[in-house]
């Protein structure tokens, strides 16, 4: 058992030795699996602000089945994982045979469906520059509601992006006043 003195000097010379040694990118805090510890919210958050901080960091991107994916697919069949979900069989191909329930079918259109929305996602937060919310960029940490407060729509069919204004006066409910988040 150690103090709590013992264990931040313990933890500072490694992160020192390391950075210094191996530089940021060797600190890896890319971990999707992580639950909250108790009072402590959303580790993996701090642990990403605290190695921002600390100049950098390397996370993992997507899951490590889908990186697993990428990295086996081009030697097993010859093509990128993503050029192979680009040209899978769509799900209106897929026969029902089934008398209650055709899951392949099911499980092909949800494919469908969560690709079409990453690309949505992926296209809308590259041309949003700005952080606002859950969208947070380094590269532009405030938020611009002069020019930002609208809505992005992707269209699928050629990847474009089109926006619409934000209803300041909704109908129904009352409208809640601009302000920026602080954590």
């Amino acid at each position: 058992q150690i103090t709590w003195d013992e264990a931040i000097e313990i933890v500072a010379f490694e992160l020192n030795r390391v950075k210094k040694k191996y530089k940021n990118k060797a600190f890896f805090a890319g971990s999707y699996g992580w639950g909250s510890a108790g009072r402590f919210h959303h580790a993996q958050s701090q642990l990403h602000r605290f190695f921002n901080c600390y100049g950098g960091y390397t996370k993992s991107v997507n899951t490590y089945s889908y990186a697993a994916s990428e990295t086996i697919m081009p030697h097993v069949i010859g093509i990128t994982y993503r050029q192979f979900l680009d040209n899978h069989t769509d799900w209106n191909n897929i026969k029902d045979n089934s008398k209650v329930f055709n899951t392949a079918r099911s499980e092909a259109l949800e494919l469908q469906n969560l690709i079409e929305v990453a690309l949505a996602t992926m296209a809308s937060a590259k041309n949003r520059e700005e952080s606002r919310g859950a969208h947070s960029r380094s590269d532009y940490p405030k938020r611009d509601d002069n020019f930002w407060l609208k809505h992005s729509l992707y269209n699928p069919k050629d990847g474009s992006l089109a926006y619409r204004p934000v209803k300041m006066k909704p109908l129904s409910v009352k409208s809640f006043p601009l302000k920026e988040r602080v954590y």
